[in-house]
């Protein structure tokens, strides 16, 4: 996340690409609880993805992917 936030700062990274990051950081750490077992980093890749989609970012984002077939940088 280092690495982003820097990004970020530079101006390279979209703001939404640091919430989107964030949760993928989550799930690839295994989450707060370490846990790397196969049902448990499923249930935290679900969990990031069902906040996610949520999100006004991620749904700005899908609705402008079908529209136009390009990415939305938000």
């Amino acid at each position: 996340m280092a690495g982003v936030e820097q990004m970020a700062q530079a101006g390279k990274v979209a703001p939404h690409d640091r919430v989107v990051a964030g949760a993928l950081a989550t799930v690839l750490s295994g989450g707060a609880g370490g846990t790397f077992e196969d049902t448990g980093l499923l249930a935290l890749e679900r969990e990031a993805f069902t906040g996610l989609v949520r999100t006004p970012g991620t749904l700005a984002r899908i609705e402008h992917m079908l529209a136009t077939g390009k990415p939305l940088r938000n």
